[in-house]
């Protein structure tokens, strides 16, 4: 049951985004191929969510809230901006993650997890951080803000 509540938080986000759960949920699974092999049963949702962060809580949040500062900052071409998500590593051993969402090896969603995770996107997608966010992130992390 926790799950389908974390599902409908993610659905009111993006729908609040403006473009609804479909414009955005589209782009970000067009960004992360892995959810299109679940969809295909060429990966069991089990095995992604083992190795893999981008199906849980944590980052789904992150995307929709990244989306939507997207669609507000640059509403001509954010869907090609969400793209550029294809080339980060979802993977639960990138080292980045840690002290990001994760924790020990293990997935958290607590206030501080989100506001990394999120600032962590932004970051990917060369989006300008807050002041809150470029703190919420690990100091090996920092180094990347502009």
């Amino acid at each position: 049951m926790r799950h389908n509540g974390q599902c409908l938080a993610l659905a009111v986000l993006l729908f609040q985004a403006g473009e609804g759960l479909l414009g955005l949920g589209m782009m970000v699974s067009k960004a992360i191929p892995e959810w299109a092999k679940v969809k295909t049963g060429d990966l069991k949702a089990l095995e992604l969510r083992q190795e893999n962060i981008s199906s849980h809580a944590v980052i789904l949040r992150a995307l929709g809230s990244v989306g939507a500062d997207l669609m507000k900052e640059d509403p001509s071409s954010w869907k090609g901006r969400l793209l550029d998500l294809q080339d980060g590593n979802w993977g639960k051993k990138n080292p980045d993650w840690e002290n990001v969402c994760l924790i020990a090896n293990s997935v958290v969603s607590n206030r501080q997890a989100r506001l990394a995770t999120k600032a962590y996107v932004k970051l990917r997608l060369g989006l300008k951080l807050t002041d809150a966010e470029t703190r919420s992130l690990p100091e090996r992390l920092r180094l990347h803000v502009a």
